[in-house]
């Protein structure tokens, strides 16, 4: 599985490279010893040797439902100049985030189009959630 992680992380990075974009925002499941939580620390180590800089972490590992503070967070880090937001969770942790942006969407405080999502899905679950929450993500790319 880890070279997996690994393909991944490759594949986000080059994408990232191929866009221009250096400067991120990064959501993700802290469940210490999972694949998610593997392949967020591999994302952040292999980031920094390739010129990418974090501009924004968020742990949706928690069982609650995210708070408003959670989507301004990404927002605020767009309003600095990160790109784009690479989600590397679980299924639950994703579907945490996509109903507060949702959320944020409904409330006209976020726009479809302001974030655009990379999900790494290394057990092939972003395509589910994308299914459920296609309406408020205004373009995504998934890596799996």
């Amino acid at each position: 599985m880890e070279t997996s992680l690994q393909n991944i992380v490759t594949s986000i990075l080059k994408m990232l490279s191929h866009l221009g974009w250096s400067y991120v925002s990064i959501v993700h499941s802290s469940d210490a010893g999972s694949d998610h939580e593997r392949g967020f620390q591999l994302l952040q180590s292999s980031a920094a040797r390739h010129g990418v800089c974090i501009a924004a972490t968020l742990d949706v590992s928690r069982g609650e439902d995210l708070d408003d503070d959670a989507v301004a967070k990404l927002v605020g880090a767009r309003a600095e100049g990160a790109r784009g937001v690479v989600v590397w969770a679980d299924e639950e942790g994703s579907r945490r985030l996509f109903r507060a942006v949702a959320r944020a969407v409904a409330q006209v405080t976020l726009r479809r189009e302001d974030l655009f999502w990379f999900l790494a899905s290394p057990l092939g679950d972003a395509g589910d959630v994308l299914d459920e929450f296609g309406n408020v993500v205004g373009g995504a790319l998934v890596f799996g």
